[in-house]
């Protein structure tokens, strides 16, 4: 399963008022990290799939910091069900990213999450985004889309930790940048460098949170299970725990039936 969620990252936060902070807008696309062998190669997969930036080139209307008439600059893009289709879909985008770095999920399904944004939720527009994955071949890629429910951020790692965490280490790099393309550099940079254990230690605490829902029936009043992550990544390898109580899922799906 990976994840996909829009991220805000601060240009210049060294401004008279709050109102004219500028940020730019990233897509993130992780998974699980996990250690593959397909085909006779082994893929230490870190988790990261990509953060592609919801910008645009547009060429300057006047001479600038940037330079003449006509420079091509970075500017921030609005993000609307077209251009959302768009980073999908085109050359380098999510979709020849998943099959670049996760070439084991040939003949497959694989599955997305996202969360309940107008421009995720267009109507029509997943089981298009669905249809032109793959070429339809027995032996290709194939996608699933899931939107998670509203008022779940735990339920999804980008907003449980991951963004808090890029947003600090970009931020570390330099806290004032004075162009979109200077921030782009170091939020990516962070992104390349987050240690694969960090982002299995989040996982982890995902995977606690679903058990701890599940517990209270689909709730939002719960407190995220506990498994002693640390002493069972000593033990098993990683801390991720997938078990989860027999009376509790019974429960639940007793309830999704009714």
């Amino acid at each position: 399963m990976l994840l996909i969620e829009e991220m805000d990252v601060l240009i210049a936060p060294q401004t008279q008022h709050k109102s004219h902070i500028q940020k730019v807008m990233f897509l993130s696309v992780i998974g699980v990290p996990q250690v593959v062998e397909y085909e006779g190669k082994v893929y230490n997969f870190d988790g990261k799939i990509g953060l592609f930036p919801c910008t645009e080139k547009k060429p300057t209307q006047r001479r600038s910091k940037a330079g003449p008439k006509g420079t091509m600059v970075e500017v921030n893009r609005n993000v609307d069900s077209e251009f959302y289709e768009e980073l999908f879909t085109k050359k380098g985008g999510v979709f020849d990213m998943i099959e670049k770095i996760c070439p084991w999920l040939r003949g497959k399904y694989y599955f997305l999450q996202q969360d309940g944004a107008r421009p995720h939720t267009k109507e029509g527009l997943i089981r298009q985004l669905e249809m032109q994955v793959g070429t339809g071949e027995d032996n290709d890629f194939f996608c699933k889309f899931y939107t998670q429910p509203p008022n779940s951020p735990d339920v999804n790692i980008n907003d449980l930790a991951f963004f808090h965490s890029i947003k600090t280490r970009a931020m570390r790099k330099k806290s004032h940048c004075l162009t979109i393309a200077e921030k782009m550099i170091h939020a990516q940079e962070a992104f390349k460098g987050y240690p694969k254990d960090k982002i299995t230690d989040i996982w982890a605490c995902y995977f606690n949170n679903l058990r701890g829902i599940m517990k209270e029936t689909g709730g939002n009043q719960y407190k995220p299970a506990h498994n002693n992550s640390r002493n069972r990544r000593k033990e098993t390898g990683s801390p991720i725990d997938l078990r989860a109580n027999v009376e509790d899922y019974i429960r639940c799906l007793d309830f999704l039936i009714d």
